[in-house]
């Protein structure tokens, strides 16, 4: 096969990748092949010109390269950690009370009990520590508490759209690690045409719900 390579390549860079594109042209009538590049094969576009001519337009996207944060497999990985407020009994400190328990210094706290500011009798019961101490938060009206909002990203390239089932069920990607006793939810897929492929970006969202809750209320992908 007759090809060579011609005038209209060069390197596009993006800011998050860097694109090699190299244009090879046959003149015996057969498609070019890809010449190789820097980083991984993204786009082919062939056309046939007068004269039995075929044009190939090769474009390779440069992982690691120009500030860009794909890795040598073509894959973008982003953690970000940050907090969000949630009710105050959820936190693990009150985990083992009853929903006696609970009910027991909702009560206390609706009744204005301020003698209970130490640990004492109450209708019903006596507090544990554990009560004693939500019951002097809520005394203060601290009714929410700071938890871990943990997010992870996973970007890559697809010569596909991706499928939207694993949404809202629990995964376990190979690229981003669970701390013990938490599990990743698939919480978000998009998808961002690049050349004739596209970029794939996979959203998890790390819960901290007991593993037995977190498979009842999402499932497995």
């Amino acid at each position: 096969m007759a090809s060579f390579e011609t005038t209209g390549g060069g390197t596009i860079d993006s800011g998050d990748k860097r694109i090699e594109r190299k244009v090879l042209v046959s003149t015996d009538g057969t498609d070019p092949s890809a010449p190789g590049g820097t980083g991984r094969l993204t786009n082919i576009t062939i056309t046939q010109e007068p004269g039995g001519v075929r044009r190939g337009i090769f474009e390779y996207t440069q992982g690691g390269a120009g500030g860009a944060s794909y890795d040598v497999y073509g894959k973008r990985i982003e953690l970000m950690g940050g907090t969000r407020e949630v009710p105050i009994q959820t936190h693990p400190a009150f985990k083992a009370l009853t929903e006696t328990q609970l009910a027991q210094v909702e009560t206390a706290i609706d009744n204005k009990e301020d003698d209970l500011w130490r640990t004492g009798p109450v209708s019903g019961g006596t507090f544990n520590a554990a009560q004693q101490v939500l019951y002097n938060f809520l005394r203060r009206k601290v009714e929410y508490v700071l938890a871990p909002a943990v997010v992870g990203r996973v970007s890559e390239f697809s010569s596909s759209l991706p499928s939207l089932s694993p949404v809202g069920k629990v995964a376990d990607p190979s690229e981003l690690t669970a701390p013990t006793g938490t599990f990743w939810v698939c919480t978000a897929v998009t998808a961002s045409p690049v050349g004739g492929k596209y970029e794939v970006t996979t959203e998890y969202t790390l819960n901290f719900s007991d593993w037995s809750d977190v498979e009842t209320l999402y499932g497995w992908t």
